[in-house]
């Protein structure tokens, strides 16, 4: 996770002639600030191989930015701290411990349970050069197995503890080189004392083993190794062994040795030692904090008060060198509230407690902020598009804290594995010849039905030669008899009870040149198979999706595996490749380029590696190379097994032969069996005959192949990103963001990081939530009572069942107003009718959630007069705004009465406010360009007269009828402005006569 940034709690040493001198572990305990980065780390086997696809790693509980590093294999946990890795072996060293009382991962190799030891290793060379693993044997087969483990990165600055190795990297070498805290010296502080046991002395640092802490050790190497300690009782040093972990006794081997100090003083952490009977031999600080019970052989159970599993991280250390724990492998498990922790002796790893000898020296790191998941819940569903993430937080010291929300689109987990099953010539089953039988036929489509579920079968093709004998005998008899041999086998695919599929399993069957009368002639007739694998015979099956002229020699079929969409087209075996058949072939693949193309056809070319094509198979190639789908070519007809790779624009076809007629028996019931693996990006083919239950292993045989069912890029939302951040967060306190705007029916996954004061950082879990369906935003019709010679204020309705923001989108407009400060994301709108308008008006909207809209609805607006206490006709707040009364009188005398004053909206007071145009002019065009005075919210309609012959007004007005927007215009109600209407003649029928026009203005209610 690339996001994060790590912290380090520094303390600073001081070094005088390589001692430390003070070292002063008191600190610790006053900052809060453990500086550890650790991990609970979860290992899932994905398959029994060794690749980066055969596990997956998580850190189910991540302190100080502890990471999980891509590339991680069988056996082998790359870990790194913080966002680069390359300095990792020089500013701290790396313990592991198995955290998983023993796994049954279903190996055929190493069956049942399986108990492990740990150990820690850095890249020496290549990319990943100064970045730890953890790498895990099984004991005592000393074999990589996958089991879940515990890490944790002991920063020098902080603790001191180092790694010792041989410098040249040689096998059993000495332990000539100390990486390691300052002050520490190789052979004084760590001494190498051959044959596998070393002493670990920090007498100058004032550390005395008996009194002041425990030394937790690791073996530093990817061997099937691991280290114990013993407390030296005599001077107060530490014995380090190294022992092989299918090895019996005091049986030692050199390698390399990390190990760690845990001061008695230190209680950021808590540490401790314990024996047999769950005496507590040592422990941090004044008192202990913790409880150590022996519940039966080989096992103890710690708890640690105020703490769990899901707190911290434990990393334990095996004690050795007496006469019973001299052997013992240890390992611990989550319990509830606490763990339960074993020790086995070897090399048979039955339990064993060693009586009151010391068993294991701990130390487990715990998490000073720790959150708890409000909202969503874990793997919700339902959720709304932009959830709010909620956590709880608590804090062990002092100070508040920071919490970062992280989140992505959840990578899809990779398709399930499928199989296509294979048959190649079965005409010396049917024949009963060259001692074939119908029944190996009949074992092979068994299995099939068999197998159907378990390995996934999704497609069945048969390669051709389905019969020996085509229509006839040779003496000329019907042949019918090896043609229903074929269908007794072949028709068990569709047995839809025992397949549980309704039409059977999908396959598809290849005309050969024994399936053809005469024998080869692609001219000739192929009568019985029409009769019994003819287009009457698979019309209906939803997997069969076309064919080639009138009969079914050229097909294709559709099948889809994996989430994957396939095509299987089938061409007729014909050494002359019909043009017209192949250009059809080509016309499908083109019609269907979602769909991965396998192309099936009897005899395409030899068994030598590479195939060399025949000429139906140059042909066939050729014709079809340029369809980027077309990714596999399937064949028979030659007794062997042969392949080939073709590329063209960088498009890779597979060719693959497969004949077993020329084998023991006529086959004797050999097939393939092609396993894809979207997981892997990798198909698998194997041979295998049901008949004499055998596989084939030689190298054409048996193999693999890569091809990409996954896109190797990773899903919209990857890597992670920061949604938001809460700051100042106190204990006991909740942190909140709303991850705006997710996708519906989406899976997504988050998880906090928290920051404390003195630095520490806690990764939480990965949690999860899928977002709803998406379900339309609805809106209701709506009247609405508004006041007339005003605007008002208007809130457009809608809601949405998943919480999606809306967006609203105006239909229509009033006809007797206009909308103004339209705000297309909340839906406030303003309507303003025209001056003097009283009535029904209405205008239309819908609201949209990005995905689905609502019905458009419509707003119903009735504009009511405004007050009149004195019912005169004149609004009272237009009365109150002159200072006039009576409606019929002229208080500017000029000639208008106040009423009419108020229906052209000019001021009753002001005798030059009058309603009349200000220009009249002549563009150089010929159009007329009028204007006047006008105030905002007053509707104003342009009227036209067209003079006579002699250029006379004609007497008769004709109104200019325009929108309402252009005239009322936008203005905001009662402010002054000027309106402008030019005459173009496009409204007016063209220009007068004379060019000749008389226009007025007027006041529409």
């Amino acid at each position: 996770m690339s996001h994060i940034r790590l912290i380090r709690s520094k303390i600073s040493l001081v070094i005088l002639a390589g001692v430390v001198v003070g070292w002063c572990s008191s600190l610790h305990a006053q900052s809060g600030a453990h500086g550890v980065s650790a991990a609970n780390i979860n290992v899932v086997q994905n398959d029994t191989a060794n690749t980066t696809n055969s596990v997956t790693v998580t850190a189910t509980l991540a302190i100080n930015d502890l990471r999980i590093r891509p590339g991680s294999n069988r056996g082998d946990y790359n870990v790194q701290v913080g966002p680069e890795f390359s300095d990792d072996y020089l500013t701290g060293v790396l313990m592991s411990s198995v955290a998983e009382n023993g796994r049954n991962n279903g190996e055929a190799s190493y069956p049942g349970k399986n108990y492990c030891t740990s150990a820690i290793n850095y890249s020496r060379t290549g990319a990943n050069t100064g970045a730890y693993y953890v790498p895990v044997f099984n004991a005592p087969a000393g074999a990589e197995y996958n089991i879940n483990v515990a890490a944790a990165f002991f920063p020098y600055t902080n603790w001191l503890g180092g790694l010792a190795r041989n410098s040249a990297g040689t096998a059993n070498g000495a332990n000539n080189l100390l990486t390691g805290s300052p002050g520490l010296v190789l052979g004084t502080h760590f001494i190498d004392n051959g044959s596998g046991v070393s002493t670990v002395n920090l007498a100058s640092h004032g550390f005395d083993s008996r009194t002041d802490g425990v030394l937790l050790v690791t073996h530093g190497d990817n061997a099937k190794k691991y280290a114990l300690s013993q407390v030296n009782s005599v001077n107060g040093t530490w014995n380090v062994f190294i022992k092989d972990n299918g090895t019996d006794s005091n049986i030692y081997q050199q390698g390399p040795v990390a190990f760690v100090f845990i001061p008695k003083t230190n209680t950021t952490v808590v540490s401790g030692r314990f024996s047999g009977d769950g005496t507590r031999l040592m422990y941090s600080g004044a008192t202990p904090s913790f409880n150590i019970t022996n519940t039966s052989v080989g096992m103890w159970r710690l708890t640690i008060p105020g703490q769990t599993p899901v707190t911290g991280t434990l990393i334990i250390s095996p004690e050795g060198g007496e006469t019973s724990n001299r052997d013992n492998i240890v390992s611990y498990q989550a319990d509830g509230d606490g763990w339960i922790i074993q020790s086995r002796d070897l090399p048979g790893t039955g339990l064993q407690t060693p009586g009151t000898q010391p068993v294991a020296s701990f130390v487990f790191i715990p998490v000073t902020a720790r959150t708890t998941l409000v909202a969503p819940a874990d793997r919700a569903p339902n959720q709304v598009k932009s959830p709010t993430l909620q956590v709880n937080v608590t804090n062990a010291t002092p100070g508040n804290v920071t919490v970062q929300f992280y989140g992505r689109e959840s990578i899809p987990e990779p398709s399930p594995d499928f199989t296509i099953a294979v048959l190649p010539d079965t005409q010396y089953y049917v024949s009963s010849r060259n001692g074939g039988l119908p029944q190996m036929f009949i074992a092979q489509t068994e299995w099939i039905v068999t197998n159907r579920v378990s390995r996934n079968i999704a497609y069945v093709a048969h390669l051709g030669d389905i019969t020996q004998d085509g229509d006839l005998l040779s003496n000329g008899g019907s042949n019918v008899q090896q043609w229903l041999h074929s269908t007794n086998a072949m028709y068990r695919l569709e047995n839809p009870t025992r397949t549980l599929l309704q039409f059977g399993i999908p396959y598809g069957v290849a005309v050969g040149n024994h399936d053809q009368e005469p024998i080869g002639s692609a001219t000739g007739t192929t009568t019985f198979y029409n009769q019994f694998f003819g287009i009457s015979h698979f019309q209906g099956r939803p997997y069969y999706a076309g064919h080639y002229g009138t009969n079914n020699d050229n097909h294709f079929d559709f099948f889809s595996a994996g989430g994957l969409e396939f095509i299987a087209l089938y061409f007729e075996f014909d050494n002359d490749a019909n043009a017209d058949v192949l250009a059809w072939g080509n016309a499908v693949l083109q019609t269907n380029t979602h769909r991965r193309a396998i192309v099936v056809s009897h005899h395409i070319g030899n068994t030598q590696t590479p195939v060399v094509f025949r000429a139906q198979g140059q042909a066939i190639y050729d014709a079809l190379k340029g369809n980027t789908n077309l990714f596999m070519m399937l064949a028979g007809h030659v007794t062997g097994e042969g392949s080939r790779v073709d590329t063209f624009n960088g498009n890779t076809v597979r060719t693959f032969v497969a004949d077993y007629q020329g084998w023991t028996n006529g086959g004797n019931g050999y097939m393939r069996i092609m396993e894809f693996s979207p997981r892997r990006n990798q198909v698998v083919v194997q041979t295998y005959s049901p008949w004499v239950d055998e596989y084939q292993t030689g190298p054409n045989s048996e193999f693999y192949f890569p091809y990409s069912m996954q896109s190797q890029a990773m899903p919209n939302g990857y890597p992670f990103t920061l949604v938001g951040t809460s700051s100042n967060v106190p204990s006991g306190g909740a942190a909140s963001v709303v991850w705006s705007n997710r996708e519906t029916e989406t899976e997504y996954e988050w998880f906090v990081v928290v920051t404390d004061a003195s630095g520490n950082t806690t990764t939480g879990p990965l949690w999860q939530f899928t977002t709803a369906t998406n379900a339309p935003p609805s809106a209701s019709h709506r009247l609405l009572n508004v006041i007339g010679d005003s605007a008002t204020n208007i809130v457009l309705l809608a809601s949405d069942p998943n919480g999606d923001p809306l967006t609203f989108q105006t239909n229509s407009w009033p006809t007797y107003g206009v909308n103004l400060n339209f705000n297309t994301n909340t839906g406030a709108i303003t309507y303003q009718p025209a001056h003097g308008f009283r009535g029904f008006d209405q205008f239309s909207y819908h609201a949209s959630d990005g995905s689905a809209t609502t019905a458009v609805v419509s707003v119903i607006l009735n504009v009511v007069s405004p007050p009149d206490a004195n019912a005169n006709g004149l609004p009272d707040a237009w009365e109150a705004k002159y200072g006039i009364t009576d409606p019929n009188a002229d208080d500017d005398g000029d000639g208008h009465s106040n009423r009419d004053e108020y229906i052209a909206n000019t001021n009753p007071k002001d005798a030059t406010s009058v309603l009349r145009f200000n220009q009249a002019s002549r563009a150089g065009n010929g159009s007329v360009i009028l204007s006047w005075s006008s105030v905002g919210g007053t509707r104003y309609r342009v009227q036209y007269s067209s003079a006579d012959a002699n250029g006379n007004f004609n007497g008769v007005f004709t109104d200019l009828v325009r929108s309402v927007s252009d005239e009322m215009g936008f203005a905001p109600r009662d402010t002054p402005s000027t309106h402008t209407f030019v005459d173009d003649f496009t409204l007016t029928g063209g220009a007068g006569a004379n060019a000749a026009r008389y226009y007025r203005i007027k006041v529409v209610q």
